[in-house]
């Protein structure tokens, strides 16, 4: 099957998911979200509408607990696993929308300069699709997402840890790959997609938007009592 060995990082951190630990409570959920468009749009069984292309574009949603904790006890290397409470991927192209269901095995890993490079890397599976479908097809357990962000300059990352992860897509060279066996049709038919992130921005939460519109209204009240 295509797709087999794309996330070697993930593969490797996956050997010390008995390590996870659960996060603390006062973590706070960071929204990170991800555009681009793909280079390469792959539907065997037709099953999709036409709406997803390449040259088409999509937005990718990563929601993850600050304070999930880092399972690689090795220095330059993270493990984060992420079972769906602490961590979620979801993205959108053409008519459709795809998330992950939520698996033990998800999550992200870290390198900070190791073998000449900086990389994070994303892996997520079990996706259900909503959109144009014909009855009875949808996707099979085995279908993953592995965003990866890429820096062989070795200047992105100042250590392996996810809090210190900048989400600046001026830092790197991202990419954004899905593959997905189908359903109700051959046993060896798949949708799979692979393209470039151009855009990452992380979106404040609502508390936090409502205090840094709070810090700008005091300050605008403050600066017209001044020029009165």
């Amino acid at each position: 099957m295509r797709g087999a060995a794309r996330s070697l990082l993930w593969t490797a951190c996956c050997g010390l998911l008995g390590l996870a630990a659960a996060a603390p409570s006062s973590a706070t959920t960071v929204t990170v979200v991800m555009t681009g468009t793909w280079s390469q749009v792959t539907d065997t069984a037709g099953v999709l509408d036409g709406s997803v292309t390449a040259g088409g574009s999509f937005t990718a949603t990563f929601t993850y607990d600050d304070q999930t904790p880092d399972c690689e006890p090795f220095v330059g290397i993270g493990c984060y696993v992420m079972n769906g409470s602490s961590g979620t991927l979801a993205f959108s192209t053409g008519n459709y929308s795809f998330l992950d269901q939520g698996t033990s095995q998800n999550g992200v890993g870290t390198e900070d300069s190791v073998q000449g490079v900086d990389l994070v890397g994303l892996f997520f599976d079990r996706y259900s699709i909503s959109g144009p479908l014909a009855a009875g097809v949808g996707l099979a357990p085995l279908a993953y997402a592995n965003p990866t962000l890429t820096d062989y300059s070795e200047t992105a990352l100042t250590s392996d840890q996810l809090l210190d992860v900048p989400w600046d897509s001026s830092l790197w060279d991202g990419s954004f790959y899905f593959f997905g066996p189908v359903t109700n049709r051959g046993p060896q038919d798949f949708v799979e997609f692979s393209g470039s992130i151009t855009s990452i921005q992380v979106v404040p939460e609502p508390e936090m938007a409502r205090l840094v519109l709070l810090v700008l209204s005091v300050a605008l009240i403050r600066a017209r009592t001044r020029n009165q």
